[in-house]
């Protein structure tokens, strides 16, 4: 990781981290709490990083769950944030979670897509996450 991207990841991070050390609102426990579901968060992100997936997902994911578990006022909430965002599959397609975080959400599919041929569902879903957030090579791939 370049020295940008360092400085990038490192500010989110003292940013979440202050943010819950300075919410007087939640006690001693919540606020350890949070900081075990940042640390769990940011060590996935790291392994994504470590991967070399592209940079600028793996920093949104740090920066959205980081702004989720800021918010989160119990335990429970930071347990669901602190998870992968993995979709549920419904009849219909798709459905995110309450705590989903799509930028996330592409990478997993990355991985799945490097293991196994995705099925016509995953493979739509996969493209149509790829096209929000790579419209410009959506473009060139899709003609």
């Amino acid at each position: 990781m370049v020295l940008i991207e360092e400085f990038m990841v490192d500010a989110v991070c003292r940013h979440a981290m202050h943010a819950v050390w300075n919410d007087e609102s939640k006690g001693l426990e919540i606020q350890k709490a949070s900081m075990e579901a940042f640390q769990t968060v940011y060590q996935r992100v790291r392994g994504y990083m470590g991967d070399y997936l592209d940079f600028r997902l793996c920093l949104a994911i740090l920066y959205r769950k980081g702004r989720m578990i800021e918010e989160a006022r119990t335990k429970a909430e930071l347990n669901e944030i602190s998870k992968p965002s993995v979709p549920v599959k419904t009849y219909s397609g798709f459905r995110e979670g309450l705590y989903h975080v799509p930028e996330e959400e592409i990478l997993l599919w990355s991985y799945v897509s490097m293991e196994t041929p995705l099925n016509d569902e995953g493979y739509h879903r996969y493209m149509e996450l790829f096209a929000r957030f790579f419209p410009e090579a959506a473009k060139k791939i899709c003609v």
